[in-house]
């Protein structure tokens, strides 16, 4: 696909995308990036018959993994830097999304939006242990970040998706390695405050939340900001 002539643009089309492989094989990079949206995907197993060596017949269990995906995307041209194309959106959610446990208003609707435009991810330590109420608010599953090397944990769940194509929100010192390692890292003020490492490693400070899920419904915005 030839590269837009504008700031920013959002790209969305239907993939009806199917593999077979044999039982034993892995899915396939796409597939397995894919699998942290279990919404898009769908597994089955059929039953195949095959002749053995002795010229009898085995029964042979095929994979079919059927991934039915609006692929969307949002793409950047940035002068003076590389072009981006971002594909899926990584929140942490406490102290970002919620507050004591709280989802902040307005986040609700803005994602119901923007999942027609960008895979949206939630990570969370579940602080509060509300993290079954947001989920439900928010029609989506968080990942569940267990203690100890936090930030370890995040970057790596952003490694796995594709970096280059991940644009990451988040506030705490927690998310500063994910935020470095996004495409796009953008930190955001909070009552529960803003770690300075943070805050150093995102390309993009936004005054809430409201403010910086808007931008990928309008991303001239970014390029606005980010262009040299």
């Amino acid at each position: 696909m030839d590269s837009p002539s504008i700031a920013g643009e959002i790209v969305s089309w239907p993939i009806d995308y199917q593999e077979q492989r044999s039982p034993s094989f892995r899915l396939s990079k796409i597939s397995r990036s894919l699998l942290f949206c279990p919404e898009s995907v769908s597994l089955r197993y059929n039953q195949r018959w095959r002749r053995n060596r002795t010229g009898g017949r085995r029964r042979q269990r095929a994979r079919f993994a059927h991934l039915y995906y609006n692929y969307a995307m949002i793409r950047l041209n940035i002068p003076g830097r590389d072009s981006i194309t971002l594909r899926h959106l990584v929140c942490d959610v406490n102290g970002t999304l919620a507050v004591d446990g709280i989802l902040q208003p307005g986040v609700a609707e803005r994602f119901a939006r923007l999942k027609n435009l960008i895979t949206i991810h939630l990570l969370t330590a579940d602080t509060h242990g509300r993290q079954h109420q947001i989920d439900e608010q928010l029609g989506l599953r968080a990942v569940r970040i267990s203690p100890g090397n936090e930030a370890g944990q995040k970057a790596e769940f952003v490694r796995q998706l594709g970096a280059p194509s991940v644009a990451a929100i988040g506030q705490g010192a927690n998310d500063a390695a994910m935020l470095k390692l996004a495409a796009l890292g953008i930190c955001v003020l909070s009552t529960e405050g803003l770690a300075v490492e943070t805050l150093l490693s995102a390309d993009l400070l936004m005054p809430d939340i409201d403010s910086a899920l808007e931008l990928f419904e309008h991303p001239a915005r970014i390029t606005a900001s980010l262009r040299k």
